[in-house]
């Protein structure tokens, strides 16, 4: 049973009685019957906002395309460029010390990594093979992407 229902129900009961408290009682539930429903309430706030939202967005796509008027401004192309060059990655080359630093300590974790799975494998000239294919690949590295000359050397 509803709220509805049952207000509906002790109406019809109270209207049997003929007292004043049966007509104070009756008065108010008349008025709780008038009132909406919260939920309702909150269907209406919930459907006029999306209504708004809805209104706004067709407002937004019936605007130019304003994108080629900003693009051609002399100003902003010069900003862009600012931009792009405050912010565009620039790798200085390392010092042949600090590359061979770098190449070791990746060899190191590398090879630890590949013999500790590999432990048959695990003896000196194995590790010497291994270091020299590292090596010859930290090199490769580096030319393919045009940082440096081969600065991992023994």
């Amino acid at each position: 049973m509803t709220k509805d229902e049952a207000l509906k129900l002790a109406l019809l009961v109270l209207w049997t009685s003929a007292t004043p408290k049966c007509e104070e009682a009756i008065t108010a539930i008349k008025a709780a019957l008038a009132q909406p429903d919260e939920d309702d309430l909150i269907i209406q706030y919930h459907e006029a906002t999306i209504k708004r939202l809805e209104k706004r967005i067709d407002e937004l796509m019936a605007q130019p395309d304003d994108f080629d008027s900003w693009q051609a401004n002399p100003y902003t192309k010069v900003l862009m460029k600012s931009i792009e060059e405050d912010y565009s990655p620039k790798r200085q080359p390392l010092t042949d010390e600090q590359d061979r630093a770098v190449c070791e300590a990746y060899c190191n974790d590398a090879s630890d990594e590949y013999f500790k799975a590999r432990p048959a494998l695990d003896f000196p000239e194995m590790r010497r093979i291994f270091y020299a294919g590292h090596r010859k690949a930290w090199i490769t590295r580096d030319s393919a992407h045009g940082i440096g000359e081969n600065t991992c050397k023994s």
